[in-house]
C-alpha cells in the first residue's frame, strides 16, 4: 500500500495502541480514525515499537502515526541519521544534501542524538540535584536530631545506670540495654518515615526520570546512616555513665 498524496489513507501505530485496540486481532488492516468517529479512515500498515518523544518526563502511551506525505500539517521535521563512527562531522554533509534537493529548505539545530539528549534533561537534572542537595541536609539534621535527642535521653538517666550498677549490673548489660532501647526508638522512626518515604517516590517517579520505588539502595543508606547514629548515641552516653562511681551517679541531677 502507497503513502504518496491521493492514496488511500495509512497509519502506524504503537504496540501498546494495538494492544489496546485488537486485543485479540492482527492490528494490520484494521481501520483507526484520527478525526473522530465519522474518519476519515486510515488502514494501519505496521506497528512501531514505544517511544518517548515529548520529553524526559513523557509516559508511554498510545500513538497512531500518519503519513507526512499524505497529511502535510507538519512543517517542523526531524531526520534522523545513523552513523557507525561519530555523527559530530555529518553535519556539513547532511546539509549540502539537503540544500542540493532543496536550496531554500531551511536545516538548523543539527546535533548529534547524545547531544540532544542531554540538553533536553538540563530542567530534570537541575531538579535532581536540587533534591539530591536538600535530601542530604535533610539526612544530615536527621542524623544530628537523632544523635542528640538519644544522647540527651541517656545521659538524663545517669541516676538509673548507677542504681543499676550499685544492684550489680555489669557495663556490657547496661549498655546493651540502652542501645536496644535507642533502635527501638530508631526503627519505629524508619518505618513510619520509609512509608512516606515511598509514597514521596511515587510521585516524583511521575516528574523524573530514573526515579523508581525498586531504588532501594538510597532507602537503605539513609536507614543504615540513621541506625549508626542512634548506636553512637546510645552506646557512647552509656558507656561514659557505667564507668562513673555508683555513689557519683547516684547523687547526680
Amino acid at each position: 500500500m502507497d503513502d504518496a498524496l491521493g492514496s488511500p489513507g495509512v497509519a502506524i501505530v504503537s504496540e501498546d495502541f494495538a494492544r489496546r485496540a485488537w486485543p485479540d486481532k492482527n492490528p494490520l488492516g484494521q481501520r483507526v480514525s484520527v478525526s473522530g468517529k465519522d474518519g476519515p479512515f486510515l488502514t494501519v500498515v505496521g506497528v512501531a515499537r514505544e517511544a518517548l518523544t515529548m520529553g524526559v518526563t513523557e509516559r508511554k502511551r498510545p500513538i497512531i502515526y500518519t503519513a507526512q506525505r499524505q497529511t502535510p500539517r507538519v512543517l517542523d521535521l526531524t531526520v534522523l541519521v545513523r552513523s557507525r563512527t561519530d555523527a559530530t562531522p555529518l553535519a556539513s554533509s547532511l546539509r549540502s544534501i539537503i540544500r542540493s534537493l532543496d536550496p531554500a529548505l531551511p536545516v538548523y539545530d543539527v546535533q548529534t542524538l547524545a547531544k540532544y539528549r542531554y540538553d533536553r534533561g538540563a530542567e530534570s537534572r537541575l531538579g535532581s540535584t536540587l533534591l539530591a542537595i536538600f535530601g542530604a541536609l535533610a539526612l544530615g539534621l536527621a542524623t544530628v536530631g537523632v544523635y542528640a535527642v538519644i544522647s540527651f535521653s541517656v545521659g538524663q538517666r545517669t541516676r538509673e545506670i548507677g542504681v543499676r550498677v550499685a544492684l550489680g549490673a555489669v557495663r556490657r548489660q547496661i549498655v546493651t540495654l540502652f542501645v536496644g532501647e535507642g533502635l527501638r526508638l530508631t526503627v519505629t522512626g524508619l518505618v513510619i518515615g520509609l512509608a512516606l518515604s515511598a509514597a514521596v517516590a511515587k510521585l516524583l517517579a511521575s516528574m523524573f526520570l530514573g526515579i523508581s520505588l525498586s531504588d532501594a539502595l538510597s532507602f537503605a543508606a539513609a536507614a543504615v546512616v540513621l541506625v549508626t547514629a542512634a548506636v553512637a548515641a546510645s552506646w557512647i552516653p552509656a558507656q561514659r555513665a557505667a564507668r562513673v562511681d555508683p555513689m557519683t551517679a547516684l547523687r547526680h541531677e
